[in-house]
């Protein structure tokens, strides 16, 4: 288990405003109480915390859809600092009823690494929401769905014939990082999931269960060639770099 490292409240604080200069706006209080109201989220576990009041959270909305970012961060305001014991998270929500598969990170440990890791979730995650592919035959947003019995692998399909639409040809289905993000945010996500899946392998809770990579022809998901034209508006990473190479990265 890495050594916990707690990071100072000026770290954060800088942490803050470079989310808020990639395009999030941090969520009030009252935001929160409100979603708390409507339904038990995941929000619960991350902002919650005996006697440190609500954790910070900051979003990132994809205009004109239902899609966007939110990263809960475990620091808080009434102890001026991080809670040891909170939780800090990335997600990639789409609040469309029909979709019921989003993109969530495991818990962002307190490691020295943190805030590294920190920024780079918030742009990886970022990229990914800008890049949600549209159909190219009727213009619907996709949904993003799981492949069965594989770890980490998605794709993204379209449900449109639930509202009547019949598609001519095969309901277009396209590899979760076959968008235009950037590469370097594949790699983050190539990063990610595969130390997710060296977690798992380490627990060995099922000794049946072997983790792997999907092959699309196995898996019967191709790549498309009929993708609309979308720009790859990736978020400026000159601070990160800066971060990079004054901290060092490791895996």
């Amino acid at each position: 288990m890495p050594k916990k490292v707690i990071p100072s409240k000026e770290e954060c604080l800088k942490l803050f405003k470079y989310y808020e200069s990639i395009g999030f706006r941090r969520l009030s209080n009252d935001e929160i109480r409100e979603e708390l109201k409507e339904k038990e989220t995941v929000s619960t576990v991350a902002v919650k915390g005996k006697g440190t009041g609500f954790k910070r959270q900051y979003v990132r909305e994809k205009e004109n859809t239902h899609i966007r970012t939110r990263i809960y961060t475990n620091y808080s305001d009434a102890i001026g600092g991080v809670d040891p014991l909170g939780h800090a998270l990335a997600y990639v929500e789409d609040n469309r009823p029909e979709a019921t598969v989003s993109l969530v990170s495991s818990d962002i440990l307190l490691t020295e690494h943190f805030i590294t890791r920190m920024m780079e979730y918030g742009e990886a995650f970022a990229d990914f929401a800008d890049n949600y592919p549209f159909d190219p035959e009727c213009g619907n947003l996709l949904i993003l769905q799981y492949i069965p019995g594989v770890m980490n692998e998605m794709y993204f399909t379209c449900k449109v014939k639930k509202t009547g639409h019949v598609h001519r040809k095969r309901r277009v289905e396209i590899y979760f990082l076959d968008i235009p993000i950037s590469e370097k945010s594949k790699k983050f996500f190539k990063r990610m999931f595969d130390a997710y899946t060296r977690r798992i392998q380490k627990k060995g809770n099922d000794k049946n269960f072997v983790p792997r990579r999907v092959r699309r022809a196995e898996k019967n998901v191709p790549r498309t060639s009929n993708m609309p034209e979308q720009s790859n508006s990736t978020t400026k990473s000159t601070h990160l770099e800066k971060i990079y190479n004054d901290r060092g990265h490791a895996e």
